[in-house]
């Protein structure tokens, strides 16, 4: 058995150099998310503005998307999408909204290189992949094996057998295999290499040709029955010679009656003369079809082509080949019979998806009955039936019924029969003449199914009572066929009857017709219905495609369903349509659909229908008329449903010949400023002045007033007005660039200058200028065209647009337990400073605005640390920069108490203050100060306490005992070195101590009142002592617990001399 095939033409090593296939922008309309939005944000919006916004339309925020400003948002109930949308799009922070449409994955592969695959389109693949990928029908790749390792099969390839070495390796050392394989199954939309016919089936490699692409019959009918055996449904037979062989046929019988559909390749000589396998009995023969769906010029053509499938064009162009794998991870291009046979056995993987229940006759006689017919009419030796199309093939119902079936009716004396042969192993036969069998159907084609055999005779056909033509059903053996088949019926009810004819083929030995079986289509309904759009009147009455009558809407279907409609949107409710009904008012658009009764819903339609049947509104309220003199206003309504403009015009004379046009806007008006007529360029006299106002429609409505024009004597009067149009800032100022505009009532010239009315200095308005910086009059005045001169006028304008420097060298200083007084040097500002603003630097707030540069905060808390910082502003309102910040610390709280007394203070730490018997004549109180404000001793010395001052309220005399009890076994003989210090005003001072080692006490002697401490000498010190009377700078991390464990008492008291 030798392979025949013509050249193969390299593609390319490597499927990377390849250019990506596009993918389509367009969005798929119509089906979104119910209740939710999509809102994209400026990018300036704020958060606060954000949320405000969908606290406004009642939304809840679900997420925002990666990177974006775009949020997906839950509707309340009862929210329309459409209403929301037009909400959110008023919000200026919103850039735009819309519905949060489903998207839908398309079923044309992303194969790098499904875009040089001109056959799969040409076959329709792209369409019926819409309703089946394939499932894992196994089709058997029987040839010269398949490379199992390849990146575009490797995971479809079911490893058969290899009847060439005889072992279980199939793996191709020719590459006619894989590349037949990678045509009917390649692994697809796998962004890589290129599509299958059937991205779901499976491919069982079995090698029955060698390396040069030779085989035996017994090498290829082992492989066909080893397919047969091991699950295949399909068959292909890319392979082929002009010898019959019944070893072969008998493999093919064998594997056709275990429900396998063989498809066979036609050849590749350009000859009539029969191949095989394909010429066996029902092997579905494959011819091949150029890119033009022309015959391929190496095709064979005969009685055994049954369908024809792209080939390649063979023409020198690679491109115009079959692009498919190939060994070694490559992709080739190759032309033949063995390229179409594939497409056809990858189709019926598809139809065996959608009908698991077909045989493998029945899946090929769908093949044959859904092609596009190319060349003569009908069947012919070229094409066979046709082209074969997967769309139809998937899509089409093909019913299967047998010769007993209810529907066929007989006439005359049949005779049942049974045969291996046989659709379901029986058929009805005779031989009588005139005798016949009427089978009814619904449908658009029928086919007829017999056994042609040496003594079958003629039958006649007829279709719907009509005459077809004569039917031969004589054959060499007995074998199935499909004999005759009429295709391009209307959709509905018909019949084939099938009459013997009592003649035969010179060959024949009787006369014999059988009917063994009845296939026909009943297409399936995938056609959407269509809807047509009409009017009452049947076009627009009215000018540039307006009703001026108010149309009545007829919709009308093709077929029967239901049909449906709604005005200006999709996103809205349906209304069923159950007939006419008016249009509406205005310029509006319909959008229309129906939905037949197979459930196909046609696309959305839509219609722009404009009405208009009322006439524009034109008044002029003034003038009313009579006598008119320099610029006249002139105000009225010009309004419509369906405005378009107004022309405001005039004309001399009460019955003007000609009209001079004053204004033409294409704003409407309602009660406002039309136009203004200047009566100073006019003669005196009688003027008509007009309004005419338009619409859509062309419509136009007229309104003319009378005037008398007379001489002008009036001044112009010249207005100002600013940008911004009034003060942005505090006190009359403006705070941004302002620029000034002066405006005449008329036309005339306009004069200005600044701060002053001299003759001189005048400058001619040319229009908007900026105002300077600083408090100045600007005066101005024009002069009309009349020499009519206006009394020079005047306004004051303020703008500082300077922010002032922050204030500096700011200072904090706290004089008691509950002020801080707070100071700065003055800011600048280039125009001037008219106050301090001093806030809370922990919160921010502003606690007063002063006009000075130092400001005393009253009232804070003893012992506390406030800290400050300050802005200045001017008379704008422009605020500086603040300022550094600073700090200051409150006292401790002050104590007073009443003469003859005693009072423990606490000072903290544990550590306390005693004053008993304190009597000094004319004190009515004496007040504790702690940590007053003084200096710290000299570098010998450190502090063990607390400054301790006491302050009376009159001079005295006498002694102050102070009395210190320790706890020895914390001084530990240091005793010596405490001192008790006295502040004298300028320095510290060392009172007289006495140690008490008896008592554990130091007493201390002054005749002061005022501030004094504990300090200890640390010259000479023995041994670190844990003593601490209060703050103790080198001991801090341990002064709590030391404190406590001394327990010590500071007690003074006050001895009167006697």
């Amino acid at each position: 058995m030798i392979f025949s095939s013509l050249p193969i033409l390299p593609l390319f090593a490597s499927p990377a150099g390849l250019p990506s296939i596009p993918r389509s922008s367009a969005p798929i309309e119509g089906e979104f998310v119910p209740g939710e939005l999509l809102v994209k944000f400026k990018s300036t919006a704020t958060s606060s503005k954000i949320d405000n916004a969908h606290r406004g339309i009642g939304a809840q925020k679900l997420e925002e998307l990666r990177n974006s400003k775009t949020h997906r948002v839950k509707l309340p109930k009862g929210i329309d999408e459409h209403n929301a949308i037009a909400n959110y799009e008023k919000l200026p922070d919103v850039e735009y909204a819309e519905p949060n449409y489903y998207r839908h994955a398309l079923l044309t592969p992303n194969d790098t290189n499904y875009g040089v695959q001109w056959a799969l389109p040409k076959i329709k693949a792209p369409q019926a992949w819409d309703t089946t990928t394939g499932n894992e029908t196994v089709v058997a790749v029987v040839d010269s094996g398949v490379d199992y390792n390849h990146p575009d099969l490797s995971t479809k390839v079911i490893k058969g057998y290899d009847y060439i070495n005889n072992d279980n390796d199939p793996m191709d050392d020719h590459g006619h295999g894989t590349h037949v394989a990678g045509i009917t199954g390649a692994i697809t939309n796998n962004a890589q290499g290129v599509a299958g016919v059937s991205w779901g089936a499976k491919l069982l490699a079995v090698k029955v040709l060698n390396s040069s692409g030779s085989g035996t019959d017994a090498t290829v009918a082992n492989g066909i029955r080893y397919a047969a055996d091991n699950n295949a449904k399909i068959i292909n037979l890319s392979l082929g010679g002009y010898d019959y062989s019944s070893t072969m046929a008998d493999a093919v019988v064998y594997a056709q009656g275990k429900g396998c559909l063989v498809v066979a390749a036609a050849g590749n000589g350009n000859t009539s003369n029969v191949l095989y396998p394909a010429g066996y009995q029902n092997v579905i023969g494959v011819s091949a079809t150029r890119t033009d769906d022309g015959k391929a010029s190496y095709s064979n053509y005969g009685w055994y082509v049954d369908v024809a499938a792209p080939g390649g064009n063979a023409d020198g162009t690679a491109s115009n080949g079959i692009a498919s794998t190939y060994p070694g991870n490559q992709y080739v291009y190759m032309n033949g019979t063995s390229m179409a046979a594939p497409h056809v056995a990858g189709l019926a993987a598809l139809i065996a998806t959608v009908y698991p229940g077909k045989t493998g006759a029945q899946l090929g006689r769908t093949i044959q009955a859904t092609v596009d017919d190319l060349g003569a009419a009908g069947r012919d030796d070229t094409f066979g039936y046709g082209r074969i199309n997967a769309e139809k093939a998937v899509k089409t119902l093909i019913v299967h019924d047998e010769e007993n079936s209810a529907a066929a009716t007989y006439s005359g004396t049949w005779t049942n029969g049974s045969s291996s042969n046989a659709s379901g192993g029986a058929f009805k036969h005779s031989s009588s003449t005139g005798v016949s069998v009427t089978y009814s159907f619904n449908g658009t084609s029928v086919s007829w199914v017999a056994q042609k055999s040496p003594a079958s005779g003629i039958a006649k056909v007829y279709i719907d009572g009509v005459y077809q033509q004569d039917v031969d059903l004589y054959g060499t053996s007995d074998h199935q066929q499909l004999v005759y088949t009429k295709s391009g019926l209307a959709l509905g009810n018909h019949t084939i009857k099938i009459e013997v004819a009592g003649t035969k083929n010179a060959s024949s030995s009787g006369y014999d017709v059988n009917v063994d079986a009845f296939d026909f289509v009943t297409v399936k309904d995938t056609t959407a219905p269509i809807t047509t759009l009409s009017t009452n009147p049947t076009s627009p009455d009215g000018a540039n495609g307006w009703f001026n009558t108010a149309p009545s809407i007829t919709l009308t279907r093709d077929e029967p369903g239901t049909t449906y409609y709604q005005w200006g949107s999709t996103t809205g409710a349906w209304t069923t349509y159950s007939g006419s009904f008016a249009s509406m008012e205005g310029e509006h658009t319909l959008y229309f659909y129906s939905v037949d009764t197979s459930g196909n819903t046609e696309a959305v339609k839509s219609q722009a229908i404009k009405v208009d049947t009322v006439a524009p509104t034109a008044t002029i309220t003034s003038p009313t008329g009579g006598t008119v003199t320099g610029i006249v206003t002139i105000s009225g309504t010009a309004t419509d449903a369906n405005f378009v403009n107004y022309i405001l015009d005039f004309g001399q004379g009460v019955s003007p010949a000609s009209w001079t046009e004053i204004t033409n806007s294409s704003t409407q008006k309602t009660n406002e400023t039309l136009g203004q007529l200047d009566t100073r360029t006019l003669a005196e006299g009688d003027f008509v002045i007009r309004l005419r106002a338009f619409d859509a429609a062309a419509k136009v409505e007229t309104a003319t007033v009378l005037v008398t024009a007379a001489s002008d004597t009036q001044a112009p009067v010249t207005t100002l007005s600013t940008s911004p149009t009034s003060p942005d800032g505090e006190n009359g100022w403006f705070k941004s660039t302002t620029t000034a505009s002066l405006t005449a009532n008329e036309p005339a010239t306009t004069y200005y200058q600044w701060d002053s009315t001299a003759t001189a200095n005048w400058t001619t308005y040319s229009g908007s200028f900026t105002a300077p910086e600083g408090e100045h009059t600007l005066y101005f005045y024009s002069v009309d065209t009349s020499n009519n001169t206006e009394t020079a006028r005047s306004a004051v304008l303020k703008v500082d647009t300077q922010k002032p420097a922050a204030p500096t060298n700011v200072k904090a200083m706290a004089p008691n337990d509950s002020k801080v007084f707070i100071k700065w040097e003055a800011a600048t500002d280039n125009v001037a400073v008219i106050g301090y603003d001093v806030y809370n630097a922990d919160n921010g707030e502003k606690i007063v605005s002063v006009e000075k540069t130092n400001y005393m905060h009253t009232g804070l808390a003893p012992n506390t640390t406030y800290r400050y910082y300050v802005a200045a502003f001017d008379a704008a309102g422009n605020r500086s920069p603040v300022s550094e910040t600073v700090e200051a610390t409150t006292f401790r709280a002050s104590r007073s108490i009443n003469p003859g007394t005693s009072v423990d203070v606490e000072l903290g730490n544990g550590v306390k203050v005693s004053f008993s018997n304190v009597l000094v004549a004319g004190i009515t109180s004496a007040t504790i100060i702690i940590d007053p404000p003084y200096g710290a001793p000299d570098a010998n010395f450190r502090f063990r306490g607390y400054h301790i001052d006491i302050s009376t309220t009159a001079n005295y005399s006498g002694t102050i005992m102070v009395t210190i009890p320790y706890d020895p076994s914390l001084i530990k003989g240091n005793e010596k070195n405490l001192k008790l210090m006295h502040w004298n005003g300028q320095k510290w001072e060392d009172v007289t101590v006495e140690v008490d080692t008896e008592n554990n006490i130091i007493i201390g002697m002054t005749t002061s009142l005022s501030p004094f401490a504990v300090g200890e000498n640390e010259v000479g010190t023995t041994a670190v002592t844990t003593i601490a009377f209060g703050h103790n700078t080198n001991m801090l991390a341990m002064l709590a617990a030391m404190l406590t464990a001394l327990g010590l008492l500071l007690i003074v008291r006050r001895r009167s001399i006697i």
